[in-house]
């Protein structure tokens, strides 16, 4: 992922794949990026905050979290490493009632849990 493509990113959404080839078993990470073009929104004192959810495939792990992000390329592959998926959008370049709808939708696709759905979508 080159970071000139996530510079000034409105959202984006990773899903690291897992492929077997002989004896070898590699991790690549697949990524979306949004740009919203019809609203420009400007940084704050510290940057652009995200609403960022991240799970697991195997479904045992799902979380919402709010945070600046300097380096969206950096933060998507760290995750990635870690196992994690997910999809971030920036603060309030959508409405959030929208964003828990997107978080319920990736959620819901996953097969998560009703429960773990309920318990994620009421941290954003």
């Amino acid at each position: 992922m080159s970071n000139n493509e996530f510079d000034g990113c409105d959202g984006a959404l990773w899903y690291v794949e897992v492929t077997q080839e002989d004896n070898e078993i590699r991790h690549e990470v697949d990524s979306t990026i949004y740009n919203y073009q019809d609203k420009q929104i400007e940084p704050d004192e510290l940057g652009f905050k995200y609403h960022i959810l991240t799970y697991k495939e195997d479904r045992t792990e799902a979380e919402v979290i709010r945070a600046y992000i300097g380096d969206v390329a950096f933060f998507i592959n760290n995750h990635a490493r870690a196992g994690y998926n997910g999809l971030m959008v920036k603060n309030n370049s959508i409405p959030k009632k929208t964003v828990k709808e997107m978080f319920k939708k990736i959620l819901t696709n996953w097969q998560f849990s009703d429960k773990m759905i309920r318990d994620v979508i009421k941290q954003v």
